[in-house]
């Protein structure tokens, strides 16, 4: 197996990322030790979420914790609340990695990353289509 360092960036990831539509975007509220933001999100994945503003943060370092609300646009359309530390800074733009993320709020961007990706269940959930080549009723 490859050593992870050798690899490209998009194969070390454990979380598929997604670029929201700029018609729907991805609302953020950031805020940490001496910066607060509202912008929207350049990729979310379940591990975390890249954001880019115009000006540069003087007080935005790498490993220092960060508070987010997030908007996940419709169909998802709800919000939530979540711990982050940011990973990475370059230029005017930061990746911030999600802290213990609760599971529900872990599924709506599962949901949202998958609708986005095509990988959306069919309707009537995973197993609709075996059951309707069966003849088997929901």
């Amino acid at each position: 197996m490859p050593d992870k360092t050798s690899m490209p960036a998009a194969n070390r990831r454990e979380f598929m990322r997604v670029v929201p539509d700029r018609h729907a975007p991805v609302r953020v509220h950031i805020n940490g030790d001496g910066f607060i933001e509202v912008t929207n999100a350049v990729d979310i994945s379940e591990g975390g979420i890249r954001i880019s503003v115009k000006h540069r943060f003087a007080g935005c370092h790498v490993d220092l914790p960060a508070s987010i609300i997030i908007y996940l646009p419709a169909p998802v359309a709800r919000h939530f609340s979540a711990r982050g530390r940011i990973r990475h800074v370059l230029g005017d733009s930061f990746g911030v990695q999600f802290i213990g993320m609760n599971p529900a709020d872990r599924a709506l961007v599962r949901d949202y990353v998958d609708r986005l990706s095509g990988k959306e269940a069919p309707a009537g959930g995973l197993f609709a289509p075996l059951r309707k080549l069966f003849g088997v009723a929901s």
